[in-house]
């Protein structure tokens, strides 16, 4: 299955602060702030090509006789995210799809509602289907 980038990139975002964090090296520290905005959802997925070029000048600043070992690491690190990722994923695509019989949604008139029926705590008998 292929991993959805608004998961994807908050996962290696997040992954890269850890590498930061264990290498504490300053060359790298530039990259702490995009980092955190792509982890919290700040910084919108369509804008990781714009920040290529950040990535690259900050990866140039690493001595060069660490680069191998920071490529191998990030490597890793993202192959690992991707698999847990999808781990994830097959997870939640295995779990059973909950039948709401008699209930129809107020917003498409589908019936029965398959899945997540969200129910109004203000209105009685109204419920949405995803």
């Amino acid at each position: 299955t292929g991993s959805d980038l608004r998961e994807l990139i908050p996962k290696l975002a997040g992954a890269g602060l850890r590498i930061i964090g264990e290498l504490q090296d300053p060359s790298l520290y530039a990259l702490i702030d995009i980092l955190c905005a792509l982890q919290e959802g700040g910084a919108k997925v369509d804008i990781v090509p714009s920040l290529l070029p950040q990535f690259v000048a900050a990866f140039e600043q690493v001595p060069a006789d660490r680069q191998a070992d920071l490529l191998d690491m990030l490597k890793e690190v993202a192959n690992k995210v991707v698999q847990e990722l999808r781990e994830e994923q097959a997870k939640e695509e295995s779990k059973e799809v909950e039948v709401h019989v008699h209930v129809i949604c107020d917003g498409c008139e589908t019936v029965p509602i398959l899945g997540n029926r969200y129910n109004s705590l203000d209105t009685d008998d109204f419920d949405l289907c995803q």
